[in-house]
């Protein structure tokens, strides 16, 4: 436990850092609220090591806990882009009838495939809540529906070609 000393010390720390590390990630990331919510994460991530392990440079630590949760924010970032496909949205909406996600997904994807792209596109609930529901951590159900949705378009660019 952190005592008074390491407190002020913590506090110091955290007044002449967060607006560095603020601009740091907002460079990045282009969101303000999303640099915002890094930095905190970096402080948590800091207070945590810093009962585990004596550290001798806080604010060189904190820069590299900093661009490590960029580097991982941006690759997430990158993987959210993948599209279900402009053919799927296409379909879903044919002649102004609405179809439902679920009839429209290629029949080859794996179940866990189909209830996960259910859960993001047609319930649109959030990586936290799929994970809730399928009991698996927030970074698990990034990468299932990362790999899910790479699957649907390698099923959809075949369907194409045949």
């Amino acid at each position: 436990m952190m005592g008074a000393y390491a407190q002020s010390d913590f506090d110091t720390l955290y007044r002449d850092s967060y607006n560095n590390l603020l601009r740091l990630a907002y460079r990045s990331t282009k969101d303000y609220h999303e640099s915002e919510d890094l930095v905190d994460e970096a402080f948590v991530i800091y207070l945590q090591k810093s009962e585990i392990v004596h550290i001798n440079n806080p604010r060189a630590y904190l820069v590299k806990i900093m661009s490590n949760l960029i580097c991982n924010y941006l690759r997430l970032k990158m993987h959210d882009n993948v599209p279900l496909s402009n053919a799927l949205e296409n379909e879903l909406g044919v002649d102004g009838l609405k179809r439902s996600l679920a009839d429209a997904l290629p029949k080859e994807l794996q179940l866990w495939e189909r209830e996960i792209l259910l859960m993001r596109f047609e319930d649109q609930l959030s990586y936290a809540e799929i994970a809730e529901r399928l009991h698996i951590k927030e970074v698990s159900c990034r990468s299932r529906l990362v790999r899910a949705k790479a699957h649907f378009a390698e099923l959809r660019q075949k369907e194409k070609i045949l």
